[in-house]
């Protein structure tokens, strides 16, 4: 008999996947042990591991079930990470790279698979759709979402068109927050001090109203000094200033409809963001003109950051099926300065580049509708569906400083509507085999108004497009599955953010879409002590949007084609009671089949950015019980990276070279009096690595902070 589902974050889950000789060992040991269970209704052993559910396709499913490579990372999994925002799953699930865009404190650039977007103007789309609590968030910008009283989040890796539509071409990343529940009044909170002055301050408390109504709320605030210098005024850069607040209701209406409805406000004034600039862009010569942990931006600081939502999910259940509504609006008010030189207006004799500059102002709208269906009628069909609407208006201006009192502005006012259409049905041939076949009819609209340099420029585009998915699925036993699937993606075409002529001015790229090919394997061993999840994936893709340094000017979206395939291997292991690993390996092969840049200004290179041939992760985690219901909590773990450019082409001063970062915790815990002190290190290697450069005013690297510690006070009512 399988387990019950649990939630996601339950007390005694533990995760995820293993490093290769950790791989290779566990399944050598299942197979030579004992092998998967055959019978229908084993009983897991004891200290099996935890059933995981997810909605990965929009349904309740086991993640053992869903024939889609997908991750799922619980609240408690988070903590033993180190997992205070989106940018911390940085590697740490399978081909995931997460990073800040260039001098933006909150925006998101995720890649999956090699298919992202860093980019982060109103003409940009991101090809990783974000959700929170299952409403799109269409801008990187406020998309680093600082993670608050979460249940869970879920990583779907390949282009997931059919059931979530466009800007889904690499991926999905779906947050799920807590929800009210009626169990009684709870609270949970915790106070975090660490390097550079960090204070962390989180609170979260669930309230029943009454015997249909239920409340709750979180807060959150972030602050340290930053581990950036102004090297000429000693003023802290790079600092964290950011407070979030959450507000969710839940009613119950009998025992077949809810409404819940969620507000979220979030405050950052966390400045100046910038990198560190060097000499040359030759890297065998290239030294820090500052330090590297140093610069001398010119830029006041004007960075600031307000972003709002709110979103009502209504769900009605009857004996055949279950209809939802999810109804929402967000709302973004932005003012950035990025000195993309990071040197003063006159720059150091030792900088011969141009001191180019940037300001940025954003103010952004969006409203969504969706309507789903899933059905629970007996028989071997079940269908998910759905209508979908979609609209934003974003006005950007973008001011290129050139000189002090000198800029040129690029403004543009953007409006964006989608329509959609989709379904998914699958047929159970029998309890072992089943064949799922859905689709998705998008409709596209961009209108486009220019002012400042180009004014009165006035474009608009449509298009449409189909996106099916196939999935075959095979159970030779309760514990194993095997798929096959195909499906499709498609992501609108984009507008030139910066264009450097008046055709371009008005031009917009060819959607993008992707053909994607895969196989994969979930298993279970050892009596559900041991599961290992593998997929083997090709995607190809064509004109694709992608921003390379273009011929006179700054930033040039060009379309590309590119092939990117590999494998993934997911290994979670209960060693005993006691001691649990985790962790996975993943090889990705990338290969441009047509250079981005065109013929006049070829940007080749063997690797997609931001797309290492190889990474792995893996992490031991050691609960020592002591006397009266106390105990020692320990954790290790290591995240490896191969050689990898944040930017086309793939030239030398883009590379960033292998490097792997070792992180450690130890903390004691009373769970009696629910409370608990954890002390953590991340970096504990003192690699120095970056994440994203540039080259548009003279050579810069944006370094990721090195060895750090913090400690940790957690307390709560359960």
């Amino acid at each position: 008999m399988v387990n019950s589902p649990k939630p996601i974050s339950g007390p005694g889950r533990y995760r995820l996947a293993v490093g290769a000789a950790g791989a290779v060992l566990w399944v050598a040991a299942g197979l030579g042990m004992n092998g998967p269970s055959l019978a229908a209704d084993a009983e897991p052993a004891a200290d099996a591991l935890e059933e995981v559910v997810v909605s990965a396709r929009k349904r309740e499913e086991r993640l053992q079930d869903v024939p889609i490579a997908v991750t799922a990372i619980g609240s408690d999994e988070m903590q033993r990470a180190q997992i205070v925002n989106l940018q911390n799953f940085n590697f740490v699930v399978p081909s995931v790279s997460i990073s800040a865009p260039q001098g933006s404190q909150n925006g998101a650039a995720v890649f999956v698979r090699g298919i992202g977007q860093d980019n982060s103007t109103i003409m940009n789309e991101s090809g990783v759709g974000v959700y929170v609590d299952g409403v799109y968030v269409a801008r990187q910008i406020g998309a680093m979402l600082d993670l608050i009283d979460l249940d869970h989040i879920e990583v779907l890796r390949g282009p997931q068109g059919t059931l979530y539509g466009r800007n889904n071409l690499g991926g999905a990343i779906k947050v799920e927050s807590r929800r009210p529940d009626f169990d009684g009044v709870s609270y949970k909170a915790d106070a975090t001090v660490g390097s550079f002055q960090r204070v962390d301050l989180r609170a979260a408390f669930n309230v029943p109203l009454s015997d249909n109504i239920a409340m709750t709320a979180s807060l959150l605030s972030r602050n340290d000094n930053g581990y950036y210098k102004h090297a000429l005024t000693g003023a802290d850069l790079n600092r964290k200033d950011t407070q979030a607040a959450r507000l969710g209701l839940m009613w119950k209406f009998g025992s077949d409809a809810s409404l819940y409805v969620s507000a979220d406000y979030t405050r950052d004034r966390s400045g100046l963001q910038v990198g560190t600039p060097f000499t040359s862009s030759d890297p065998k010569v290239a030294v820090p003109v500052y330090g590297y942990f140093a610069a001398a931006p010119a830029l006041p600081d004007l960075n600031r950051y307000s972003g709002e939502g709110i979103s009502a999910t209504f769900d009605w259940g009857a004996s055949f099926g279950r209809f939802t509504s999810i109804t929402a609006f967000r709302k973004i008010n932005y003012v950035q300065a990025d000195d993309l030189s990071a040197t003063p207006y006159t720059a150091p004799a030792n900088f011969p580049f141009p001191t180019l500059k940037l300001t940025r102002t954003l103010n952004h709208k969006q409203v969504s509708q969706e309507l789903q269906f899933n059905s629970s009628w007996k028989g071997p069909v079940s269908l998910t569906a759905g209508l979908y609407y979609f609209r934003e208006q974003g006005l950007e201006d973008l001011g290129f400083v050139l000189a002090e009192n000198f800029s040129l502005p690029f403004i543009a006012d953007q409006v964006s509507r989608s329509y959609a259409a989709y379904a998914e049905a699958s047929y159970a041939f029998t309890d072992q085999l089943a064949l799922s076949v859905g689709g998705r009819y998008t409709k596209d609209n961009k209108d486009l108004k220019r002012s400042g340099v180009f004014a009165g420029i006035n474009a608009d585009d449509s298009n449409s497009n189909f996106t099916p998915r196939v999935i075959l699925s095979f159970k030779p036993d309760v514990d194993t599955m095997v798929y096959a699937s195909f499906s499709r993606g498609y992501q609108e075409g984009e507008y030139q953010p910066f264009p450097g002529d008046l055709p371009s001015a008005g031009a917009i790229t060819k959607p993008q879409e992707a053909k994607a090919y895969e196989l994969g394997a979930k298993s279970e061993w050892l009596d559900r002590r041991l599961r290992t999840n593998l997929s083997l994936f090709r995607n190809e893709y064509t004109d694709l949007a992608i921003g390379v340094r273009g011929n006179g000017n700054l930033v040039e979206q060009t379309s590309a084609d590119v092939r990117v395939q590999g494998a993934e291997l997911e290994v979670s292991a209960r060693l005993s009671d006691r001691l649990s690993l985790s962790g996975y390996l993943a090889k990705i092969d990338s290969k441009y089949t047509k250079a981005p840049g065109g013929a006049n200004n070829p940007q080749v290179g063997d690797q997609q950015k931001n797309t290492p041939p190889f990474s792995g992760r893996v992490a031991l985690d050691y609960q020592v019980p002591l006397a009266d219901e106390h105990g020692v909590d320990m954790g290790l773990a290591y995240t490896y990276s191969d050689t990898f450019y944040p930017l086309v082409p793939n030239l030398p001063w883009y590379e960033q070279k292998s490097y792997g970062l070792l992180d450690a915790r130890i903390g004691y815990r009373d769970d009696r009096n629910h409370w608990s002190v954890e002390l953590a290190g991340k970096n504990l290697s003192n690699e120095r690595y970056f994440q994203q450069a540039t080259l548009l005013s003279g050579p810069m690297k944006f370094f990721m902070p090195e060895r750090t510690w913090s400690l940790t006070f957690r307390i709560g009512s359960r």
